[in-house]
């Protein structure tokens, strides 16, 4: 008992310069004093009270001079004159969006449509101001015209602690502009069709799976299409960047399927972390996270790392990503096509090439920078592109007159080629192609861009001056679905501000599918910028081919052996993940597979 009462007053008596500076603290502040009437301060309950306001008291001066600094930050676009919705503390703009009551490209959504007018908008992520472009032409001359001091990303990128991070897609400056001009020789017609006969291998296996879920269903049967696409997607990749047969479709549950499940989780953990990495890459740094697990950033590194070695020691060289992969860390250099194998098309090359640093183009990658690659191209060939396959079969589960006009075109050019699906029998769809413009206008992969200014400048064919680092959102999402034409009375009201005249709509009836958007005619009339599924410029997506193949690879594969419909229970609307930047249903995508006789 006695040592209990010396532990308790040795720990009192130390507290004295606490309890004395928050009595003087106190007594400052106008507190009535403590005590026994001598001045004297007891040592139990009020000493508690006034150490709970001792240790209160300095948490809240740091509250209330973060909503000061807040309030100015707030106040950053407003006093240079931009327009846009108020901001609210602590979130700004976002509040929706970082408690999950809304997607971030639905928050996008609502702040462009409540300002369709303007020309660009201003907004605030926590702390963060962004400006929002709203006008085609700025974000033409931004993407194309004025790129090089708009070239930077603004996006979370630490490869030293977090591998995946030194993936192209995140980095910014001459780090990207020497990357981009390795990496794209790899994305060539020619390296495609060397790699080929890897996709028809995963195409047929599809096939199969299908034949003998439909033939064991008694001619039809239902799966989830979000996941068989996921697997199909997984099989693909991993034969194509790694060189390894996954087999998901068979084994749904392989370590690959697992691993991308940690970094494509539509969890609340790892939207938040998605979203600070795109819209306040310094929160990760404050919060000392990483974008991505530290065991996916293991489990690639140490797959990759065992791949090269083994491939090294036995002079082994497959028609994969890898092996071109493995010429950049080896020679600096991939080789180029041979001569007629390269589209008129493919001209991102020479984009770039005035951009790199040329001492270092031909500077040998490492095995992390090797890694990261494999890695991102896993990552979007499996979400982004499979996301699409499956938004594909849906839109075409609900309009079975398109789904019949794509089979007929499907057909008729695997009948010049004997029914053998080639290359070039899937670059020869002109119909399929508009149904997948059209899906992706509706559910683009990334429906939100963004990039940063480079150095102090004026914003693209305004007077409004942006700092250097100033953060540009892109709202794709939101040009995709347009339909609002500028009245000459908004015009003359405020011309400087709103959007110029245009002769027609971006879109008429927006929430409808309609492939037909997108006949030659119409993408001719049609603003190019307010179209942008990957991007445009020197940044457009660079694996923009090879993500084209693999969903029309999966799209032949399905249609030409199955029907696809809906099933009498599917619901009226389909709810997305608020925690994914893809969009991602919250539940299964069931459709109905069947044989096209029995249909």
């Amino acid at each position: 008992m006695g040592h209990r009462a010396v532990g308790a007053t040795r720990t009192l008596g130390s507290d004295a310069p606490i309890r004395a500076m928050s009595s003087r603290v106190l007594l400052a502040a106008g507190w009535p004093r403590a005590g026994r009437g001598d001045g004297s301060v007891p040592r139990h309950g009020s000493t508690m009270l006034q150490l709970a306001l001792a240790v209160a008291l300095p948490a809240l001066l740091l509250l209330l001079l973060y909503v000061v600094l807040l309030r100015g930050r707030f106040s950053y676009w407003r006093r240079r004159g931009v327009p846009g919705p108020p901001c609210a503390a602590p979130f700004g703009n976002f509040a929706d969006a970082i408690l999950g009551r809304k997607g971030m490209a639905d928050v996008l959504c609502d702040v462009y449509n409540a300002h369709k007018d303007q020309r660009y908008v201003g907004t605030q992520f926590i702390v963060t101001p962004l400006i929002h472009l709203h006008d085609p032409e700025i974000i033409r001359h931004v993407f194309i015209k004025e790129f090089p001091d708009f070239n930077g990303r603004a996006m979370y990128s630490e490869p030293e602690k977090d591998m995946i991070s030194g993936q192209l897609f995140l980095l910014s400056g001459a780090p990207w502009r020497n990357l981009r001009v390795k990496l794209s020789p790899t994305f060539t017609t020619g390296k495609l069709r060397y790699m080929f006969a890897t996709f028809k291998k995963c195409g047929d296996q599809l096939q199969q799976h299908i034949r003998d879920r439909v033939k064991a269903g008694g001619g039809h049967y239902q799966e989830d299409a979000k996941e068989l696409l996921a697997r199909f997607g997984t099989d693909i990749i991993t034969s194509v960047a790694f060189g390894i047969d996954a087999n998901t479709l068979a084994n749904p549950k392989s370590e690959f399927r697992r691993i991308s499940g940690l970094i494509l989780d539509p969890s609340i953990s790892m939207g938040m972390r998605t979203m600070l990495a795109f819209m306040w890459p310094e929160g990760l740094k404050l919060f000392g996270l990483t974008l991505f697990p530290a065991e996916a950033n293991s489990f690639f590194m140490r797959t990759v790392q065992e791949l090269v070695d083994y491939r090294e020691k036995n002079n082994v060289e497959r028609p994969d990503m890898l092996s071109l992969l493995i010429k950049l860390k080896n020679e600096g250099f991939v080789p180029p096509d041979a001569p007629g194998q390269q589209q008129a098309d493919e001209s991102e090359v020479a984009v770039d090439e005035p951009l790199a640093d040329l001492a270092a183009e031909k500077q040998k990658i490492n095995m992390k920078e090797l890694a990261a690659q494999c890695t991102v191209f896993f990552l979007a060939g499996f979400e982004t592109t499979s996301s699409t396959a499956t938004w594909a079969l849906y839109l075409l589960a609900q309009h079975q007159d398109i789904q019949d006009r794509v089979v007929e075109e499907m057909r008729e050019a695997l009948e010049k080629t004997g029914g053998e699906l080639r290359y070039d029998t899937l670059m020869s769809l002109p119909y399929t192609d508009m149904v997948l413009k059209e899906t992706m206008r509706l559910y683009p992969g990334v429906p939100f861009l963004n990039r940063e200014a480079m150095r102090e400048r004026k914003l693209p064919l305004t007077d409004l001056v942006l700092e250097k680092g100033t953060r540009l959102m892109i709202p794709v999402l939101a040009l995709h679905k347009d339909p609002k034409q500028v009245s000459a009375e908004q015009r003359v009201r405020s011309p400087a501000d709103l959007l110029p005249s245009r002769a027609h709509r971006y879109w008429e009836r927006p929430e409808e599918f309609d492939p037909e958007r997108f006949t030659k005619e119409k993408e001719e009339a049609r603003h190019p910028m307010v179209y942008l599924p990957f991007g445009d410029g020197p940044r457009i997506c660079i694996g923009m081919r090879m993500a084209l193949i693999q969903v029309k690879m999966a799209l032949a594969t399905v249609l030409t052996s199955v029907r696809v419909s809906l099933p009498a229970d599917a619901p009226a609307t389909v709810k997305l993940s608020p925690f994914t930047i893809t969009p991602t249903p919250v539940d299964p995508l069931r459709l109905v597979f069947s044989e096209r006789s029995a249909a």
